[in-house]
């Protein structure tokens, strides 16, 4: 306990009060925010993306604000389109890994309703999002599933965002909450389900989850991904952008770049197969 206070005082000695005003600043209109829709009797948001209309729910002021500025078309929004165009022409199995509100699976449920949805997610709070959703929005081919991807299967420590993005596996981990790993693999072949279309965004397991579906990526003749690069976090796995990029030109994919901000770089992979 007295190691905690004094690391605590250690932290408020050394803060930089200019930064610490603007995060809280942040903090408070999100929250403000968030309680002012529910005290107005707001449940939702709508959101068009491109022709589709969905509805996004919110029960968190992290869900508020990524429904609201999805909303606004201030999120993501060349990205949701593109992905809107691609869902429609897929055929067959689309996967969301690391879904956290769902948009990307529930805009290609919406967009494709031939087609079968799977939204991978381990946060708690998060995955019962994605549920309501799914029910707000009458999605009967969408589906939420409470896990995590990489290349390993069974249980992994796993540290909860609680609502927001930035949960994730621990490598190590002791005392952590325990959530079941699954590869893409192991759970195509147990369901009969193949992709041929993922958006994938782990927060930093990206190369892991890669590994997990290398049978998948070797197999498929027409598989296409959404890949978000979080390449501050690659280390925490002992990975490299040089080695993710190494691995899936082996297996005779390409990429190109979409955008980038300060956090992640996104890109679009395919195969073209002679």
């Amino acid at each position: 306990m007295i190691k905690k206070i004094l690391k605590k005082l250690n932290t408020l000695r050394n803060l930089d009060w200019n930064w610490a005003w603007r995060y809280y600043k942040k903090h408070l209109v999100k929250y403000a925010s968030y309680y002012f829709s529910k005290i107005s009797g707001r449940e939702f948001w709508d959101v068009n993306v491109d022709g589709v209309n969905l509805k996004m729910s919110f029960s968190h002021p992290y869900h508020h604000l990524f429904a609201h500025n999805i909303h606004k078309g201030t999120h993501e929004t060349n990205l949701l389109i593109m992905w809107k165009k691609k869902c429609e022409e897929a055929d067959g199995v689309i996967l969301d890994l690391g879904a956290y509100s769902g948009i990307f699976g529930l805009l290609a449920a919406k967009a494709n309703s031939k087609s079968e949805v799977f939204m991978i997610e381990p946060d708690s709070i998060n995955v019962r999002h994605i549920k309501n959703n799914i029910v707000l929005n009458n999605l009967t081919n969408a589906h939420a599933i409470k896990a995590v991807v990489s290349d390993k299967i069974g249980a992994v420590s796993f540290k909860e965002a609680e609502g927001a993005t930035s949960g994730n596996i621990i490598q190590g981990g002791s005392g952590e909450l325990e959530v079941l790993s699954i590869t893409l693999d192991d759970w195509a072949e147990k369901n009969k389900k193949i992709p041929t279309l993922i958006k994938c965004d782990v927060e930093g397991a990206e190369l892991r989850t890669l590994i997990g579906a290398k049978k998948i990526l070797s197999e498929s003749k027409n598989l296409n991904i959404l890949l978000e690069v979080h390449y501050n976090f690659l280390k925490r796995f002992g990975d490299t952008e040089e080695e993710l990029w190494s691995f899936l030109k082996s297996l005779g994919y390409n990429a190109i770049w979409l955008d980038q901000d300060q956090f992640n770089r996104h890109y679009w992979v395919w195969r073209e197969l002679t």
